[in-house]
C-alpha cells in the first residue's frame, strides 16, 4: 500500500490505481480502473484506503483483472462451452473453441501454450478461475499485438489512432473488418471514426463492442433475430443444428450440408446438437469469414499455380508489391461480400439455389421437357429426381415420401410441374438427403467413438482447404495419408481393402466406390486401431 501511496496521504487515488493493475500484470484500462474503484468504495469516494486496497487485491487475484460485468460474460461463455457431464470444468482441448466462441482468433499452437502454462496440475481440465487466467493471457497478447500494429502504422502528433487505420487493427486480431458494422459499433461505444483520432482505450472499447456484436450492424442483427424467431416455433430459444441450413437459405445464404456441419462444429462447442440465438449469430459471422478464407485460399492457389507455370516455362513473373497488399485484399474481400449480399434476394427467391445452380437445373428441366411446353409430367419428373438423387430414389423407406413430394409439388393437380414447382421439389429432396446424411453421420460418429473436437478436426481435413469436398475416392485418401505415413505396396493393398470394406458395408450418400464423411470417420478409426503406418503413435505425439 505504501509503495503505491506515492504522496503518503494514506489513500490511493485513480492515477495510482493504474499502477496497481500494471503491477499485477494487467494493462490498466480506464474503464476497468473506474469500475474497480466504484466496487471497492461503493461509489462513495474517489480514493481507496488500506482496507479497501486489501479488498481490491483480492478482487484482482480472483478475477484476473476483469470487471464484474466482464466476469459475468465470461462465466456465461464458460458454461456454454462445457461438454455435457463436466459441470464445473472445461477441457483444455476445448479452449480453442471456447476462445473462438468469445471472438478471439489465435493459432492452435498459441492456445496450447497458454493451456499448458495455466493447467499447472496437467489434469487436462480448466476450472473457471483457470479459464479466466487463460482469457487474461489471450487479452494481454492481443493488446501487445495491437500495439505492434500501431507502431508500424504510426499515430497522429497527439498520439491518436486514425479512424482509417482501424480496419487494419481489426484484421490484425483475426476479425473481419466491415465498414458499416464498425460504424454501428462506434456509435454504440460513443466513438467517432471521423474525428481527430482515437486513444488506445477508445480503440479497445470499439474493438470489444465490435466483437460482442459479431461485426453486425443494428439492421443485420434485427434480421438475424427475426429469422431465428420464425424458426423457433415452440419459443424454446434453441433449434436443432440440422435446421441451420434451412435458416441460412431463408436468408439468401447458399450454404451446403458440409459447410453447415463444419460451421456448427465450430460454434456448438458443448456438442449439444442445438443452436441458440447467440450461436446462430456466430454462425452467420463465421459464414462471412468462411467466404473471405475461400477468397484467400483461391488467391494463394492461383499464385502457386502461376509460380509453377512460370518455373515450367522458365519465365519470370512480376512479384506482388509488399505495400498496400493488406489494404488491397480488404477491398477485394469487401467487394466479394457486397456481391454476396446483392445476390441474397435472388437466392432466397430460388429456394436457396445460386444463379449458376438454377441455370444447371433449368438445363435438366428443359431436357426432360420434350415438347417445350414449360411443364413436365409427374411420371417423367420421377425419372429426373432418380437421376439427381439416386440414394433417395433407391432407399425403400424414402420412396413413398418422394412420391408424396412430387404430388404435393403439383399445386393445381393437372399432373404436370412447371420450373418453379421443380425448383421447390428439388430443394425438398435436398433437405431429405441432408436429413439422411445427418442421421448416417451421427451413427458413424457414435460407432467411431471420436470426441466432438476430433470430429471437427477430421471434417476440416475431409472437406479440404476450400471446404468443398463432399466425397473421397481411394486415390484422394492415399493423397491425404502419403505425406503422413509410409505407403508401400503392402500398406497400399491394406488401405484399398479397408476402404472397399467400409464403403460396401455401410450405406452412405457418396455413391459407389466413394467415401463420404461417415465412411471417412470409420476408416480413420480402423486405421488408428490398427496403428496403420504408425498413425496411432503420431496421433499421441
Amino acid at each position: 500500500f505504501r509503495q503505491f501511496d506515492r504522496d503518503g496521504n494514506g489513500t490511493i487515488d485513480v492515477s495510482e490505481l493504474a499502477g496497481i493493475l500494471a503491477h499485477f500484470g494487467f494493462t490498466p484500462m480506464s474503464h476497468v480502473v473506474w469500475a474497480l474503484l466504484e466496487e471497492v468504495t461503493r461509489g462513495t469516494h474517489d480514493e481507496i484506503t488500506l482496507p479497501e486496497f486489501w479488498k481490491l487485491t483480492e478482487i484482482l487475484r480472483a478475477r484476473e483483472g476483469f470487471t464484474k460485468d466482464e466476469v459475468l460474460s465470461l462465466e456465461a461463455a464458460f458454461s456454454a462451452c462445457r461438454l455435457n457431464g463436466h459441470r464445473e470444468e472445461l477441457g483444455t482441448d476445448q479452449l480453442t473453441a471456447a476462445l473462438g466462441y468469445l471472438g478471439y482468433a489465435l493459432d492452435p499452437e498459441d492456445v496450447e501454450d497458454i493451456a499448458v502454462e495455466v493447467d499447472m496440475d496437467r489434469s487436462g481440465r480448466l476450472s473457471l478461475r483457470e479459464f479466466l487466467r487463460c482469457v487474461r493471457k489471450v487479452r494481454e497478447r492481443e493488446i501487445r499485438r495491437i500495439q505492434r500494429v500501431l507502431d508500424e502504422l504510426g499515430t497522429t502528433k497527439d498520439g491518436l489512432i486514425k479512424g482509417s487505420e482501424v480496419p487494419a487493427v481489426v484484421r490484425a486480431i483475426g476479425l473481419l473488418p466491415l465498414e458499416e458494422g464498425l460504424r454501428d459499433a462506434a456509435v454504440e461505444a460513443g466513438i467517432s471514426l471521423d474525428g481527430r483520432g482515437l486513444s488506445f482505450e477508445a480503440l479497445w472499447r470499439l474493438l470489444e463492442v465490435y466483437r460482442q456484436r459479431d461485426g453486425f450492424t443494428a439492421a443485420e442483427t434485427e434480421e438475424i433475430e427475426a429469422v431465428f424467431k420464425e424458426f423457433d416455433t415452440d419459443n424454446s430459444g434453441a433449434l436443432s443444428a440440422v435446421e441451420v441450413g434451412r435458416m441460412f437459405r431463408s436468408m439468401g445464404y447458399p450454404i451446403t450440408y458440409m459447410q453447415q456441419e463444419q460451421l456448427v462444429a465450430e460454434v456448438d462447442v458443448n456438442a449439444s446438437g442445438n443452436v441458440d440465438l447467440a450461436e446462430f449469430k456466430k454462425l452467420i459471422r463465421k459464414w462471412r469469414e468462411y467466404q473471405v478464407r475461400n477468397l484467400e485460399a483461391a488467391e494463394a492457389s492461383a499464385e502457386k499455380a502461376a509460380v509453377a507455370e512460370a518455373e515450367t516455362e522458365k519465365v519470370e513473373i512480376e512479384p506482388i508489391a509488399e505495400e498496400d497488399t493488406e489494404d488491397e485484399f480488404l477491398k477485394r474481400a469487401g467487394a466479394a461480400l457486397k456481391l454476396a449480399e446483392e445476390a441474397r434476394p435472388g437466392i432466397r427467391e430460388n429456394y436457396g439455389f445460386t444463379e449458376r445452380e438454377v441455370q444447371e437445373l433449368r438445363e435438366r428441366f428443359n431436357r426432360a421437357d420434350l415438347d417445350g411446353s414449360g411443364e413436365i409430367e409427374n411420371r417423367e419428373m420421377r425419372n429426373v429426381i432418380s437421376v439427381l438423387f439416386p440414394q433417395l430414389a433407391t432407399n425403400p423407406a424414402r420412396r413413398p415420401e418422394l412420391r408424396q413430394l412430387i404430388e404435393q409439388a403439383d399445386d393445381d393437380g393437372n399432373g404436370t410441374l412447371n420450373f418453379r414447382d421443380f425448383l421447390r421439389l428439388v430443394r425438398k429432396c435436398y433437405d431429405l438427403r441432408d436429413l439422411d446424411q445427418y442421421a448416417w453421420e451421427r451413427k458413424a460418429i457414435c460407432q467411431a467413438g471420436f470426441a466432438p473436437g476430433e470430429v471437427a478436426g477430421f471434417r476440416q481435413i475431409f472437406t479440404g482447404a476450400l471446404g468443398t469436398r463432399t466425397a473421397l475416392s481411394l486415390q484422394e485418401l492415399r493423397g491425404l495419408l502419403e505425406g503422413i505415413v509410409p505407403l508401400g505396396s503392402r500398406n497400399s493393398f491394406l488401405l484399398a481393402s479397408m476402404f472397399q470394406d467400409v464403403v460396401e458395408s455401410h450405406r452412405g450418400g457418396a455413391g459407389e466406390d466413394m467415401a463420404d464423411f461417415g465412411h471417412f470417420l470409420l476408416l480413420m478409426r480402423q486405421l488408428l486401431d490398427k496403428n496403420f503406418g504408425g498413425l496411432a503413435m503420431l496421433r499421441l505425439r
